[in-house]
């Protein structure tokens, strides 16, 4: 069946690449001929949410969420109705969708998911909402204590609630948090056999805050993380480089600043927001462009500022008035 091509490609996708894109092929083929609206909603959880992040860009899979969460609802699937719309939400987060937008989009999944008593799928949704809540200026989630907000049992969902607030740490440079968010979710996902991967981008996340540590306390327990997610994404760019290598640039720029290539390192800089600007969300734009103005503006460089004011035009433009904001009071000069 459409389903079980679909879970099976899901399992496969960490040992088997090809061998997952080959069921989610017959899946998808399957629902399309068959036309199989019962069946969509599962289909498009594991083929887009679970298999489709490995090869293709983010943002190409959450319309697909979308039309199966509007099927999941009129066919009365509201388990995987909610499952998409977490997809949505949560990938168009990290895409950079306009975050007032977003908010009022994840906020009617919520209420959906409260009418139909989807409670588990709607624990997924609320650190979504905080998140996003935060960046735009409107709520101060990094002065409360996650695990006092994180009631959930079920340590994928633990894992997902940490990488949010570990997410919105990093974008705001409490680095000391970042860090500790991300040991909690490791520490809650060890006996996981499958974790959750920010749908195909941890390594990139994981990696800044690697190199954001190594500036920030110089110890070298940070250059073997560093390396590890280094080479991870390097991976992933040469298997899919519109989707990877700008994000292998920003990391290789980042390493080159702290083993004190400076010369590579502003090469490398350049050509990272290049790079950003053509095949990057907006919100990973902002953080290329402000790292770039954090190494100008330690070299004594004068293109600092317009490296700032670049990032904090586009945090603006995302909708993250908060950390636009943020940024333009600790701006070192």
């Amino acid at each position: 069946s459409s389903c079980a091509f679909a879970t099976c490609a899901s399992l496969l996708v960490s040992y088997d690449r090809e061998g997952a894109r080959r069921n989610c092929d017959l899946a998808l083929s399957i629902v399309e001929m068959l036309n199989v609206q019962n069946s969509l909603p599962r289909v498009y959880a594991n083929v887009y949410g679970g298999v489709h992040p490995y090869f293709e860009r983010t943002e190409d899979a959450i319309k697909y969420h979308m039309k199966a969460y509007d099927v999941g609802i009129r066919v009365g699937d509201m388990t995987y109705a909610i499952i998409n719309g977490y997809f949505y939400c949560g990938k168009s987060l990290l895409c950079g969708r306009e975050l007032f937008l977003l908010k009022k989009e994840c906020e009617s999944i919520i209420e959906v998911a409260t009418k139909y008593k989807q409670e588990s799928k709607k624990t997924l949704l609320l650190p979504i909402v905080q998140a996003i809540l935060t960046l735009i200026g409107q709520s101060d989630i990094l002065m409360q204590k996650a695990e006092e907000m994180i009631t959930s049992e079920f340590n994928l969902e633990r894992g997902v609630w940490f990488f949010w607030r570990f997410l919105v740490a990093y974008i705001y440079c409490d680095y000391n948090v970042a860090t500790h968010m991300l040991e909690k979710k490791r520490e809650s996902e060890k006996e996981l056999v499958r974790k959750f991967t920010a749908f195909g981008t941890i390594d990139f996340w994981e990696g800044l805050v690697f190199l954001a540590m190594a500036k920030k306390t110089k110890e070298k327990k940070w250059i073997y993380c560093i390396q590890e997610s280094l080479s991870n994404v390097r991976n992933q760019a040469q298997s899919s480089p519109v989707h990877f290598r700008h994000r292998l640039l920003l990391l290789e720029a980042e390493t080159a600043s702290i083993t004190g290539d400076v010369e590579y390192a502003a090469e490398r800089y350049e050509i990272a927001v290049n790079a950003f600007d053509e095949y990057g969300y907006t919100n990973e734009q902002a953080i290329a462009y402000e790292r770039a103005g954090d190494f100008f503006v330690s070299q004594h460089d004068g293109r600092a500022p317009q490296y700032y004011g670049k990032a904090q035009a586009l945090y603006s433009q995302w909708g993250a008035q908060g950390k636009a904001d943020h940024l333009g009071s600790n701006i070192p000069f």
